[in-house]
């Protein structure tokens, strides 16, 4: 099986990876700054930015299921099914389980960093795309963010650790998606042409 066909059901919905792209990236950067900014703010009577990035992952799970849907007949199916569940049950649970004790919520961020970033390298790959150097780089990079985040972190700073991290794995995410936007629309030009 050629690229073409495995990434054919994604280039008629390349627009929608440019838009959720570049919101993705304006967002996890605005609360990278943020968190880092003002780590006690309060949102949900809990300190931190967490809440905003959980609510963020239940719609990037939502918006994921859409790519999910969109390659039903295509072999990577079951990879973009379970990445939707994976940011699902992450966004579900680090906004349910925040009020109790952030400390139990290490576990379950660094898994989320490790399977995104294995899954970027995974793909990167799979598919072989002009930019798949870029795609491994920032797989790595979340690979990396999860070791960090695995290897320990001051019980005081723990959501404000938690908040930075996930939300550079947002802006990595959705600049990912930009650039795989662009390379789909490069793509398609190329397949008008012929």
């Amino acid at each position: 099986m050629d690229i073409n066909t495995r990434v054919q059901p994604f280039i008629s919905h390349r627009i929608l990876f440019l838009v959720r792209g570049l919101l993705l990236s304006i967002f996890g950067f605005s609360v990278f700054i943020l968190s880092i900014a003002n780590p006690e703010f309060r949102i949900m009577s809990t300190t931190g930015w967490l809440p905003v990035i959980a609510f963020v992952l239940i719609l990037s799970g939502i918006l994921e299921s859409v790519d999910s849907y969109a390659a039903r007949e295509s072999p990577i199916f079951l990879i973009y099914t379970n990445l939707a569940i994976v940011d699902l049950v992450t966004g579900i649970i680090i906004l349910f389980e925040l009020h109790n004790n952030p400390q139990r919520l290490i576990l379950l961020a660094t898994s989320f960093l490790f399977i995104k970033g294995s899954f970027r390298i995974f793909a990167a790959l799979h598919t072989r795309p002009p930019n798949f150097k870029g795609l491994i780089l920032t797989g790595v990079f979340s690979l990396l963010l999860g070791v960090i985040h695995w290897r320990g972190i001051p019980a005081n700073g723990v959501v404000t650790f938690m908040s930075t991290c996930l939300a550079l794995e947002l802006t990595i995410r959705g600049i990912v998606l930009v650039s795989f936007s662009l390379w789909l629309r490069k793509l398609s030009k190329c397949q008008l042409s012929r």
